[in-house]
This record gives C-alpha cells, structure tokens and sequence, in this order.
C-alpha cells in the first residue's frame, strides 16, 4: 500500500473532504481491492491522475499500480471459453470484474499461430480482438490483465502481464521481450514442486501459482494434485514461497467450500476457473467469494 501512496505526492488529504468516506475506507480499499467502493466521490478519479495512473490501461508505467492491485486480489480468475456456459470469455470475463474480481489472466491456446506468423493467422487475430476487448474491460475497473503465454501478443495488446507455464519460454526471454518494447511486465510461473519454485525466485518471478491442488477437468495435466488427500505438501509449499519472499496464487480444481481451510494455511490469491466461468450468475457467486475472503482476512487481523 505504502507503494501506491507514494504516488499520491501531494498529500492533500483535503482535497478528498467532500467524500466522508475516502479518509476512513481507503486503506481498506487498497486491501481489499474495493475501487467500486468510490465510484460516487469524483475526487476519488483525481487521486489516480495524481498517482500517474494512465486511464488507458498501460499499466506498465506505473509498475507499482499493477502488483499493488495483484497482492490486494483475492480472487484471481482464468478465462475458459468451453465452460463458460455460453458466454463469450469477454462476457465473463465483465461478469467477474463486477462481482470483484481485480486480476484476470487470459488462457486460450491458438496452435501453431500459423507457424509464428502473427500478422496473417485467423486464429491470432481473433485472440487479439478478444484480448484487446478483455484489456478495455480490467482498465476501466482499473485492473490486472494477464496473457498466459503469448508474450508478443500481450505485448501488443498492452497487457500488465504474462503467466508462462514450465514448458513455456524463459522469464529471462520474456522479460527482455518486454524490454526491447520499452516495457516492464508482471511475469508468473507455474509451479509444482520445492525445485521450481526456488527457480522461479532465481529467475526473478514477479509471482508464482502452485498447483494443480485438486483434480481438474480445464486443463489436459499429467501433474499429481498436490492437495488431493492433505494439505501437507502444500504447506511446505507454501511455507517456501514465503521464506523465499514470493507472492503466489494457489489453482487447480478449487471451490468456494476451500476457501476457508486454504486461507487457514497461508493461501491468499486463489486462481479459479469454473468455479467462476461455469456459474449461471458470475457475478454473485464471485461477490460471495470475494466476501468471504474479505472477512476471514479481517478475522485474521483481529486474532
């Protein structure tokens, strides 16, 4: 939090007194990701232009912006267009933003993009349509907008960032991708084991998901749940991605009901995906996710 407010240079806290509730619901808001909390005081608006929070989405100026939002998130959600009853990954991609979701990472494989050749595979631009619909989405709810792995194309669209799998390029490569833009992007890595998690700290992951904890039917995977029977292997997961200092989300196969016992063992952004995308009404059920987080984060700062 102390991050973002660096932005707010100005300091003029008076500037906000026409809104009673800025002074007293800020700090929680930055916690809990509320910005929907402010949508009625316009002085609010000005705080962002203060900080140098660009309304367009390019995030990456403003680096901080974006792993603020990220370590506020509880609920981070994984498009699945296959499960999403219907509905377009955009639709429910805007039905999450709503009920409070604040990270959205966009998962779709496109095959051979056409051997690589961007500029001509059918394929590759409809996922630029779509990811540049998703973008316009999480920037006018002023959230994080991830690409799972397509770098180049995240990069073109203006995504914050990109998650990238173990078989996946290099975060080495896909930073200097970035660079060579002029850009800086919030760069995740899959996780399964102590090994690849203490390589992912080497190789300067600006977070980690660890997983799949439950059986999952989203994602082709040949990986052994690792929460499948207890939570032992987990907190040891857990427990060294804290000692190393790594922000991680938990996902695979996870429902509202293990919200609560994962919490209880230090996890604190979720990654979801039917849980969120297969629902009849997303944004309930993610405003009651969100909720319950909310509270047991706030039961655990009052024990």
């Amino acid at each position: 939090m102390s991050i973002f407010l660096d932005g707010l240079l100005f300091g003029e806290w008076s500037e906000f007194n026409d809104c009673p509730k800025f002074k007293d619901e800020f700090d929680g808001a930055l916690e809990f990701g509320e910005w929907s909390e402010f949508n009625d005081c316009p002085k609010f608006g000005d705080a962002f232009e203060f900080a140098n929070v660009p309304d367009d989405g390019l995030f990456d100026k403003n680096f901080s912006f974006v792993e603020n939002v990220f370590h506020s998130n509880f609920i981070y959600f994984v498009t699945c267009q296959r499960l999403s009853l219907g509905y377009s990954d955009e639709k429910v991609v805007d039905f999450a933003l709503r009920g409070g979701v604040r990270v959205v990472q966009l998962r779709e494989k496109i095959g051979e993009a056409g051997g690589g050749d961007y500029k001509k595979d059918k394929q590759v631009k409809a996922f630029l349509e779509k990811a540049k619909k998703i973008r316009e989405l999480t920037a006018r709810h002023r959230s994080v907008f991830i690409v799972n792995d397509y770098v180049e194309l995240a990069l073109r669209v203006g995504a914050d960032g990109v998650h990238l799998g173990q078989e996946d390029m290099p975060l080495s490569q896909a930073r200097s991708m970035a660079e060579r833009e002029g850009r800086k992007l919030f760069l995740g890595q899959s996780t399964h084991n102590e090994d690849e998690i203490e390589k992912a700290k080497k190789d300067g992951a600006d977070y980690i998901n660890i997983g799949p904890l439950f059986p999952t039917n989203t994602k082709e995977n040949t990986v052994k749940p690792i929460a499948k029977s207890d939570y032992n292997y987990l907190i040891k997961l857990v427990g060294l991605a804290k000692k190393l200092g790594l922000t991680f989300t938990v996902m695979g196969g996870i429902k509202q009901r293990h919200l609560k016992s994962l919490f209880e063992v230090g996890c604190r952004h979720v990654a979801m995906v039917s849980e969120i995308c297969a629902q009849k009404d997303v944004v309930g059920h993610v405003a009651s996710m969100v909720e319950e987080m909310k509270l047991l984060h706030k039961e655990k700062i009052s024990t």
